[in-house]
């Protein structure tokens, strides 16, 4: 999956004061490095590189590290720490996989944080502030190619890319917004509000979907939308109806 939001960022003055994170702004603090476990780690087995192997190993302990800043119930905290035993021995990719997603869903359904946005997201809002925050790395098109696309490493990946979102959901993309990429050019977008940072998460995955003019069958709840990946929607919905649900936000009582 590679470094998810490489941006340019814009630093806060020191002297503004920053309200309190909110409990899922904390939690992603873990949940981002699991998600990008969750799909690097098999990119690493595949590429056999020593040096992308450590990161992983790496990557996992940080996570082990974000977890001791938190109140986890003790079969997350358990479940993790085999997780970190699981890399440390360069386990098979899937099991890392499975592992990892299972925390998250397990963090997801435990009810100390909301997993979806309080309304639905501004998507015109989102893409001005995309424009601003993204597109110097990732392109105006979300390709990966922005101008200074080539002085990262690793480089910005394609939201045009199947093998990057379809594993994806919007929720996904807000932890990584929230807690950065691990070793990478992409900072924690933290500073931004939890509005700002849904907007963004839920506007990526439009880049790669055509402009849907009249939403067609029955709508699918905000928070259906923030948790499942497109890979999910097409399974469920079919690949027509994924880009209206992402572009138009076909929700209950909006029409």
């Amino acid at each position: 999956m590679r470094s998810f939001l490489a941006v340019t960022w814009l630093t806060c003055s020191a002297a503004l004061a920053q309200p309190a994170p909110s409990a899922v702004t904390r939690h992603a603090a873990l949940l981002g490095p699991l998600v990008e476990l969750s799909g690097d780690y098999m990119e690493a087995i595949e590429t056999g590189d020593p040096r992308e192997l450590d990161k992983q190993r790496a990557l996992a302990h940080h996570a082990a590290e974000e977890a001791a800043r938190l109140s986890l119930p003790p079969k997350a905290r358990a479940d993790l720490e085999a997780l970190v035993r699981a890399v440390d021995a360069v386990a098979p990719p899937a099991e890392v996989h499975q592992r990892s997603r299972a925390l998250i869903e397990l963090l997801r359904t435990s009810g100390r944080f909301s997993p979806a946005p309080a309304r639905a997201p501004d998507l015109a809002r989102a893409a001005k502030r995309y424009a601003q925050l993204c597109g110097a790395c990732h392109g105006e098109q979300g390709k990966g190619d922005g101008a200074a696309a080539a002085t990262q490493h690793p480089p910005p990946v394609s939201f045009q890319d199947d093998d990057v979102m379809n594993p994806l959901s919007p929720l996904d993309v807000f932890f990584l917004l929230t807690s950065g990429s691990f070793e990478s050019a992409m900072p924690s977008f933290e500073a931004l509000s939890d509005e700002e940072r849904w907007e963004l998460a839920f506007f990526v995955f439009t880049l790669r979907h055509a402009a849907c003019p009249a939403p067609a069958g029955a709508p699918v709840p905000l928070a259906e939308l923030a948790r499942l990946s497109d890979g999910e929607l097409n399974a469920r919905r079919g690949e027509a109806a994924v880009g209206c649900l992402r572009t138009a936000l076909r929700l209950p009582g909006r029409q």
